[in-house]
């Protein structure tokens, strides 16, 4: 059994699937196992992944496959294969600092911790073009987290016991499934978000392309989001009102309208 089990969905990732499964293998923290879900890839990605565990024999890699699902149910299938205490989920097409692993589980441990998130490199073409910080040490405010998403699929590492509590990624939601739990988890756990920049992403924050109709999308699955958050009120000691409600709808079409726009001008 390992302390933490590593979640790598993929889908016709050939050419970034190296670079995640490196940025996992050259983790300073060694007591991981990796577990990657073929969501019905087309291309040479299995290849790839079969190279990976004929070469890294030290390292248990666990190779699952499905019919094209999504990324909601790959996780979930990883992570009831999971053997760790905790999960850290990456994307196929992003990657980690080498210390990312070892800092989140220091904090996790001496803070007594479900969920921890990084902040964030936004690269393109191997630069850091943007630094995207969500916050700078700090426990996160469920209330605050209503205006502002503090927890990013592959920055996050959480207690396997509360995703399991928490029931999962909901696989009948397309987009912003990751966002529904992550707020729920924030709404019932301790979580926390540290200023290191250990996630590397390789897209824009806000859209897979940064076209209008992904934002459009984007802003739907929020406005969904926030709206299943206060149907839940009485699962949660901690409520939301009307008022905070409202706010929250207005605030989100404020960033939406001003992402349409900057998407408009580029």
């Amino acid at each position: 059994m390992c302390k933490i089990s590593v979640i790598i969905p993929y889908y016709n990732r050939e050419s970034t699937l190296k670079r995640a499964l490196d940025s996992v293998l050259n983790q300073t923290y060694k007591d991981y196992e990796i577990i990657l879900i073929d969501d019905g890839s087309t291309d040479k990605s299995k290849f790839i992944v079969k190279e990976y565990i004929r070469n890294n024999k030290n390292v248990k890699i666990l190779s699952l496959s499905q019919s094209n699902s999504g990324a909601a149910a790959a996780r979930n299938l990883g992570v009831r294969n999971a053997s760790g205490e905790y999960i850290a989920f990456l994307d196929s097409d992003d990657s980690w600092e080498n210390d990312k692993l070892q800092i989140q589980l220091k904090y996790m441990e001496e803070l007594d911790l479900d969920l921890i998130s990084t902040n964030i490199n936004i690269r393109m073409h191997n630069k850091i073009v943007k630094k995207y910080c969500t916050a700078i040490n700090k426990e996160i405010s469920f209330k605050k987290s209503l205006f502002k998403h503090y927890a990013y699929t592959p920055s996050v590492v959480m207690k396997k016991s509360a995703f399991l509590e928490l029931g999962m990624f909901p696989e009948s939601m397309k987009l912003g499934e990751d966002i529904y739990l992550f707020e729920r988890c924030i709404r019932k756990y301790r979580c926390y978000v540290i200023s290191d920049f250990l996630t590397n992403v390789y897209k824009p924050m806000y859209g897979n392309s940064g076209l209008t109709a992904d934002i459009k999308a984007g802003q739907k699955a929020l406005i969904n989001n926030l709206r299943l958050i206060v149907k839940e009120n009485n699962l949660f000691d901690q409520k939301v009102n009307a008022l905070e409600y409202y706010f929250a709808f207005i605030f989100s079409y404020i960033k939406y309208f001003r992402r349409i726009i900057l998407c408009k001008i580029r």
